[in-house]
């Protein structure tokens, strides 16, 4: 009986998700025709990445257990686009290579509480802080949470952001787990590199039915509208 019981639930849950993700979607049509820019994020400065996984036995799946290394591309952004001299919410958008194919992840200021963690945060000018994935993934034995902060021993120049990140992995409401880091270089511009998670994403760590429901409406918006020229780098444009 419980199976047919949970069957409203979920199509209540899929419907209400996708209601707000047409919401989304029309909000970004929206911001996109007043800026005629990229409606979230569009001050960014991108360079290459390495994820080192250290093989952590508390992480939650296999994936995350195991020690490996894999690069690609970073993109650290500002969410209204005021640059690093103004409050902002801070982003980082990382494309791994992974088996011949490419894998996002997304990370925006966010709390690690067990309410906070699903809640967007902002930044003070000149600080940098924990980020977190905001929304799950779907882990072996349920929802998964992936984080990053700045390591003790990163490299911040000037207005950019640091060089080196903590890693870390959470259950929906359990601790936080360090499981590796994050080094980037970056680079002297920005560019129209678009991480979308749902599209690309490790089989072992697909999207929940209700995120893609509320997520891909904004994507493909944003993905229609948006602009694909190069932008300079918050080290050479200063709001």
């Amino acid at each position: 009986m419980a199976a047919p019981l949970l069957r409203p639930a979920r199509l209540f849950g899929d419907t209400l998700a996708a209601t707000a993700g047409g919401g989304l979607a029309a909000a970004t049509a929206a911001i996109t025709a007043v800026r005629s820019a990229r409606p979230l994020h569009p001050r960014g400065v991108v360079g290459p990445c390495t994820v080192t996984l250290d093989g952590n036995p508390a992480a939650p799946t296999p994936l995350l257990r195991s020690e490996q290394t894999l690069t690609g591309t970073a993109r650290f952004s500002w969410a209204v686009g005021t640059g690093p001299t103004r409050t902002d919410i801070h982003g980082l958008a990382l494309r791994l290579r992974a088996d011949d194919d490419a894998a996002d992840f997304l990370f925006a200021t966010t709390g690690q509480g067990l309410v906070s963690r699903y809640l967007l945060g902002v930044q003070r000018p000149g600080h940098f802080g924990f980020m977190g994935s905001l929304l799950p993934v779907k882990g072996e034995h349920g929802a998964v949470l992936l984080g990053v902060e700045p390591a003790l021993a990163s490299t911040i120049n000037g207005d950019l952001p640091p060089t080196r990140w903590t890693l870390s992995v959470t259950t929906a409401t359990g601790p936080w787990i360090a499981i590796g880091t994050v080094e980037c270089e970056w680079g002297d511009h920005d560019d129209s590199v678009r991480a979308d998670p749902l599209q690309h994403h490790l089989p072992e760590l697909p999207p929940y039915r209700w995120v893609t429901a509320l997520r891909e409406p904004a994507y493909w918006m944003a993905r229609k509208v948006g602009p694909r020229a190069k932008a300079e780098a918050p080290s050479q444009v200063r709001s």
